[in-house]
């Protein structure tokens, strides 16, 4: 006969399964869950750019725009003068329209390639001015003045690197025009520029007439120093013709019909062709 036992269960301890409507207790602080890592950087990252790049934009916008090429300024308009030199020249006023050239070249900030070329125009009227109002032989004053502004042309023509006026041609219409003065000043030029030599027997000739008329004229003033200055003139033209053999005795003549013997001549005054090389004393 088999015997049945029952076993009795020992008693199971509570279930840890709380009621579904009991209240769950609050997490302490070390049960809450720890934000991520990855997160924490890429926060980290952002604020330092936003801190960096606000730094960059305020350099930039601060800094002065030092890159931009400063524009150039524009010359001057010089036509106002160049209509006004145009109308001078139409009325054959060679004085006036040497002047306003000489005056537009002092506008401040022209440019350098306006200057040259008003120097240039300056000199090319100038140099028709001479011959404007041609003062007479006896005109000692009229005479100089022409001759002032022939050497003011040629410092003009120095100071702003224009060409010089050629003196030949100037010696030659100044001749024409009876300014015997300006016609000795610029045959002396031309010797001396190699514009002309002694082989030029024409221009010998007319710069030894140009000494001598101009020394007659003045020879006959009773001005004490334009009356000593053309007897000069005269001593000038003789040893011109002694010297160079021009067979042209007239001023030798006249200086020994007014002083006598040669002891009482003036001396020459300086002049290429009474002191060049290889002349015959």
């Amino acid at each position: 006969m088999t015997r049945r036992t029952i076993l009795q269960p020992v008693d199971a301890p509570p279930s840890a399964e709380a009621p579904a409507n009991a209240p769950l207790p609050p997490p302490t602080r070390d049960q809450r869950a720890p934000f991520p890592r990855s997160l924490l950087l890429v926060a980290a990252l952002g604020v330092a750019a936003l801190i960096v790049g606000g730094g960059v934009l305020t350099r930039i916008t601060a800094a002065p725009a030092t890159t931009a090429a400063p524009a150039q300024q524009a010359c001057p308009s010089v036509a106002s003068y160049l209509e006004v030199i145009a109308g001078y020249e139409r009325q054959a006023r060679w004085s006036l329209a040497a002047t306003t050239a000489q005056t537009a070249m002092h506008t401040p900030g022209l440019c350098e390639t306006d200057r040259a070329a008003l120097g240039q125009k300056a000199i090319a009227l100038g140099q028709q001015a001479l011959f404007e109002q041609p003062a007479a032989p006896e005109d000692a004053p009229g005479q100089k003045r022409v001759v002032a502004a022939y050497a003011d042309l040629k410092s003009l023509a120095t100071t702003y690197g224009a060409q010089p006026p050629a003196p030949l041609p100037i010696a030659q219409s100044a001749y024409d025009k009876r300014l015997f003065l300006l016609a000795a000043a610029a045959y002396a030029d031309a010797f001396i520029d190699g514009d002309s030599s002694t082989q030029d027997r024409d221009v010998v000739r007319a710069d030894y007439a140009a000494q001598y008329n101009l020394g007659l004229a003045w020879a006959e003033r009773t001005d004490t120093t334009q009356h000593a200055d053309g007897l000069a003139r005269l001593a000038t033209a003789c040893s011109i013709d002694e010297r160079q053999q021009l067979g042209s005795p007239e001023a030798c003549n006249e200086l020994q019909k007014l002083l006598g013997a040669r002891s009482r001549w003036p001396a020459p005054l300086p002049d290429p062709l009474v002191n060049v090389a290889g002349s015959q004393p």
